[in-house]
């Protein structure tokens, strides 16, 4: 009885571990995508200037 609460509280801590690290990745991914989408609109914008310069 004892081990298989010991086994229980293992997996919710193991399971509760990963859905943090998931969580976290989720973010960074949302995070890093936002700044690489202004990033691009930036270059593209610097990219239409330069283009339209030499006209």
């Amino acid at each position: 009885m004892k081990l298989k609460k010991s086994k229980e509280k293992y997996f919710k801590e193991a399971i509760e571990d990963y859905k943090n690290k998931y969580n976290k990745s989720v973010d960074d991914y949302k995070k890093f995508k936002l700044i690489r989408d202004k990033i691009k609109e930036e270059l593209n914008r610097i990219y239409f200037i330069l283009i339209f310069s030499y006209f």
